[in-house]
């Protein structure tokens, strides 16, 4: 999720709070991360920040920030696209794997077998 922060966005967390962010930290920390923390003001003088980790659940911590509105709807519907795309790239590794296993009964020699298994392992452990 590609989600812009700058100063003044209006804020609105899923429990109702409202309020907008007054800064957006430039430490040395957050240069090497490469995730600047905005930190929000709330009106009831309670103040937060969103971290490099928390960012990943913003559509289920804020209704808005700035002029992007969020759901968890939505949220867990992009959790489940990435689901199904993982698991099919499995299921792909799988199939693989198995016709690779159909073919060494008729025509690879063990040795072939054994390097060609490897390859594939070292391709499923890369990704």
């Amino acid at each position: 999720m590609d989600i812009k922060f700058h100063e003044g966005d209006f804020v609105e967390n899923n429990d109702g709070r409202v309020g907008y962010i007054s800064a957006i930290c430039q430490c040395d920390e957050c240069c090497k991360r490469g995730f600047y923390e905005p930190k929000i003001e709330y009106t009831d003088g309670s103040e937060d920040y969103i971290t490099n980790i928390s960012v990943k659940n913003i559509p289920l911590n804020y209704k808005q920030i700035g002029i992007q509105k969020f759901s968890a709807e939505e949220h867990y519907k992009n959790k489940m696209l990435a689901f199904e795309l993982e698991s099919k790239i499995y299921e792909n590794k799988y199939n693989e794997l198995l016709n690779l296993l159909r073919k060494v009964n008729s025509e690879l020699s063990e040795d072939e077998f054994y390097e060609k298994l490897n390859v594939l392992l070292k391709k499923t452990r890369n990704k």
